[in-house]
């Protein structure tokens, strides 16, 4: 599923350079999250405790982080701040031929929680989206 994850990214980053300020603005923390097929994202094992809170913090109140120095890899900087910033959860169902992905507010996945869901469809998705979109 890690690859599946990595090459969203790397497809969503794109995206994001050529439509990402026309739809969604200036700035915006967002988590992604994909499942195969039909299967529908689990609330419980698909969101790390923290994400959830951390993406609301970012949307409703003052959020930094900062980058690790311990990674490998370079690191366009060392902290990220967020105040009062759009948050977004970016999901795509991974299947042949599909292309379409949907942004969801934290908010959406937090009210169906608080209804008793335990997991996201892609029909729910489509009904929740802030935006439908789709990958080039």
């Amino acid at each position: 599923m890690h690859k599946y994850e990595q090459k969203f990214c790397s497809e969503l980053n794109k995206w994001l350079n050529h439509y990402g300020k026309e739809i969604i603005g200036d700035s915006c923390p967002i988590e992604v999250k994909i499942s195969t097929e039909t299967k529908p994202i689990n609330f419980k094992s698909g969101f790390r405790p923290q994400q959830l809170p951390t993406l609301l913090q970012a949307k409703n109140e003052v959020y930094s982080y900062k980058i690790s120095d311990m990674d490998r890899m370079p690191k366009p900087y060392d902290i990220a701040f967020y105040c009062k910033a759009p948050s977004l959860i970016a999901i795509m169902w991974i299947r042949k031929g599909n292309k379409q992905f949907y942004f969801i507010e934290p908010e959406a996945i937090e009210d169906l929680k608080a209804l008793g869901q335990k997991s996201l469809d892609e029909k729910t998705a489509m009904v929740i989206a802030k935006y439908v979109c789709k990958l080039k």
